[in-house]
């Protein structure tokens, strides 16, 4: 077996991996607007994932709890009064696949892997 050169450019498949990357255009692209619920007469605006601070993100979801993530996008105030509120399962189940499906998140999915 030939020795792989390690002067080439080109990922599997042959196509040319870029010298640079413009990474706030590749965010500028994605639509970020928050998510809207009502509940108990009430608006929540749950913030993007891609939004979040990546760190506190990572903090957030590390066993991959929805939750979590929903409970950073809220922030800690509103999560507070959010959390106060009696919530049927069902109605949360609800909140939380739209909101994951807002975000291009699949359930059971890390928010990592949303967008691609």
């Amino acid at each position: 077996m030939a020795p792989r050169n390690t002067r080439d450019s080109n990922r599997p498949g042959g196509k040319p991996i870029p010298s640079s990357v413009d990474y706030d255009a590749i965010a500028a692209e994605v639509d970020l607007q928050p998510f809207e619920a009502t509940w108990n007469g009430e608006k929540w605006f749950f913030a993007h994932v891609e939004t979040m601070d990546s760190w506190e993100f990572d903090r957030a979801t590390g066993d991959n709890d929805e939750i979590a993530i929903m409970a950073l996008a809220l922030g800690e105030e509103r999560w507070q009064e959010f959390n106060a509120i009696p919530i049927p399962v069902g109605v949360l189940n609800k909140i939380k696949n739209d909101y994951m499906k807002h975000c291009g998140i699949s359930v059971g999915e890390s928010g990592r892997s949303g967008r691609s």
